[in-house]
């Protein structure tokens, strides 16, 4: 069992919030999700395999190279992901 992952496409404030991008997301995927439970931490199940979700946020660096700068200037980018971990049956 892997676990899985995907960047929401709109911000997750709330627990309808966390549904609507679950359904977005098996949708994009073509994969039969069920909710089991919903919430800010949901389980779910994705081919009879359970999965905890969480949302996580992560900041990664980056570069740009704006036409202006002399050199490459290191960027943040903050990134929400939602990561949906196996459970051990």
């Amino acid at each position: 069992m892997n676990m899985i992952y995907f960047d929401p496409l709109d911000p997750i404030l709330e627990r309808a919030d966390f549904t609507r991008e679950l359904l977005l997301y098996s949708n994009r995927e073509k994969n039969h999700l069920f909710i089991v439970k919903e919430g800010m931490e949901p389980i779910v199940e994705i081919g009879g395999i359970p999965y905890q979700c969480r949302l996580v946020q992560s900041t990664e660096m980056g570069a740009t190279n704006s036409p202006d700068a002399k050199e490459e200037q290191p960027l943040k980018l903050n990134r929400r992901r939602v990561y949906l971990y196996p459970i051990e049956k």
